[in-house]
């Protein structure tokens, strides 16, 4: 792996959807209802295990934010 594709020492390179919640400071619930509403960050599925990318939440984390700029307007 080179150290272009490498995450930061001490950067999670991807989130359980629980490690997810708790960095977000969501609940599962809020979690799954926003997935539901095509509001949550894109899902990676390794197998049987579901993970967040970083790049995904800090693109998610974007969305969100220019939503509620949009909103407060």
């Amino acid at each position: 792996m080179s150290l272009e594709h490498s995450p930061a020492r001490g950067r999670r390179a991807a989130y359980s959807i629980a490690a997810f919640c708790d960095e977000h400071s969501l609940s599962r619930s809020m979690f799954y209802k926003m997935q539901n509403q095509g509001l949550g960050p894109r899902l990676m599925y390794a197998g049987t295990k579901v993970l967040i990318t970083d790049e995904s939440a800090a693109a998610w984390r974007a969305e969100r934010e220019a939503a509620s700029n949009t909103e407060a307007s």
